[in-house]
Parts: C-alpha cells; structure tokens; sequence
C-alpha cells in the first residue's frame, strides 16, 4: 500500500492558500471577461452594415422629438439591433458573484425580445454573438488572473 501525503515547506502555498488565492484569481477574470464582453456586444450594436428595411424616424439619438424626422436603416433578422437612441447599448453590464457566477446582459425590458426574438419579430442576438466572438478571450483572461494570483 502506498500512502501519499502533501509536505509542504513554509515558503510554499498551504491548499487553503491555493484555493483562496484560486478564487480570486477566477473572481478577476470574470471582471475582465465581462468588461470585454460588455465592449463587444456594443461594438456589435455599432457596427455596420445593417440590412434591414429603411425607415421614418421622429426620435433623435438622445430620446427627445426631432423637429425634422430623419431615415433609419433598421437590422435585418439575425443582425445585431440598430441603434437608433442608444438606450440598449448603455444598458449593457456585467457583475460578477462570487467566484463562480458572472452575469452579463442588458437591462433594458425589451432587451430580451431583441435577442430571443417574439412571435413576430425574428431575433436579434447581441448577447450570443458577444459570447461567442469573445470566447477565448474570456477563457484566456481567468487563465492568467489565476496565474498571476498564484504567482504572488
């Protein structure tokens, strides 16, 4: 029978240490994550071309009545939303809980019809578009935070 036991030295990490220190570093790779997903669901809103069909609007981009209505290009289906106020892209955030949840979305009300879509309406993802563009991102921002937490 063999038996295997850790031994450490003073100068090295103690496991709890290691989990603690573990726990921080996840906790700020999801912080960095999700600024960089919160930069790129935005940069999708901003980003042209939208193909959607081209419209009268009365609203300007700060939510106030235009004197003079202007034209909109709207976005097509499976496009990320137009902009037209701005609303929905300041209303994307990110908060992280803990060291195991991080929380990424808009929270406009009509936010969650954009991006599912409704019985009327084909989606307009954002959200998932984000995620998926900036995947390795994210998986590379915790993989360093933790390193460069155990690395202290």
């Amino acid at each position: 029978m063999i038996f295997i036991s850790p031994k450490f030295d003073k100068s090295r990490i103690s496991i709890s240490q290691l989990t603690d220190k573990t726990k921080k570093g996840v906790r700020f790779g999801f912080y960095l994550a999700g600024k960089s997903l919160t930069r790129e669901s935005r940069k999708l809103i901003d980003s042209p071309p939208k193909t959607g069909r081209l419209y009268w609007v009365s609203i300007g981009s700060k939510g106030r009545k235009l004197k003079n209505r202007r034209l909109h290009r709207a976005s097509a289906a499976g496009e990320s939303p137009a902009k037209i106020t701005g609303n929905l892209k300041r209303s994307i955030n990110s908060v992280v809980h803990g060291s195991n949840i991080l929380e990424f979305g808009s929270e406009i009300n009509y936010g969650k019809f954009l991006e599912l879509g409704t019985v009327k309406m084909a989606p307009r993802p954002f959200l998932i578009k984000a995620i998926k563009n900036d995947a390795k991102n994210t998986i590379n921002y915790v993989r360093r935070s933790i390193i460069a937490k155990l690395n202290v």
